[in-house]
């Protein structure tokens, strides 16, 4: 969050613009990593990123036990090493502290969004990504949480709601 505070500041200096006249901001993301959010909703432990090699044992356990497969099955979409239960998997294993300590789970630029706004929410092209979300419906599907023993509490109740859905 401190990389994003200081980009914009020196961006808005270099650019001589005033903070006070911007009517919008735009956020874009890199992944559909999860950033596990505790009391005040702060991390309780760094994100880890697709590329990480610590993943592998945890995509190879859920590949084993056909987690991997009926994810694919029910959404069409393969779970890569680097996806959202692979690393979701991962930290409940290897750091169930921090597990325990989990409020709330949101990816990369939603927190973003939260820190800048105060909003804790996701949009539904980003939520896809975490192969969560029962389509065409646009909901976090509680078959495929379970199936990956995500607590469906943990996300972000308007989580998937579009512009219309929310009038």
């Amino acid at each position: 969050m401190e990389a994003c505070r200081s980009a914009t500041h020196e961006a808005l200096t270099k650019a001589g613009i005033d903070a006070h006249t911007i009517r919008g901001v735009g956020i874009s993301g890199f992944h559909h990593c999860p950033v596990f959010l505790g009391a005040q909703n702060r991390p309780v432990r760094p994100t880890i990123v697709m590329h990480d090699r610590r993943l592998y044992e945890s995509w190879q356990e859920l590949e084993r036990t056909d987690v991997l497969g009926q994810i694919t099955a029910k959404t069409g979409s393969m779970v890569s090493q680097g996806h959202f239960p692979p690393i979701f998997h991962y930290v409940r294993k290897h750091n169930p502290e921090a597990f325990r300590q989990t409020r709330h789970i949101v990816l990369p630029k939603d927190y973003l969004r939260l820190r800048m706004t105060g909003v804790l929410a996701t949009e539904i092209c980003d939520a896809t990504g975490t192969n969560l979300i029962r389509m065409p419906e646009k909901r976090w599907s509680p078959d495929l949480c379970a199936l990956a023993e995500v607590p469906r509490a943990c996300f972000p109740r308007s989580a998937c709601r579009t512009k219309s859905a929310a009038r």
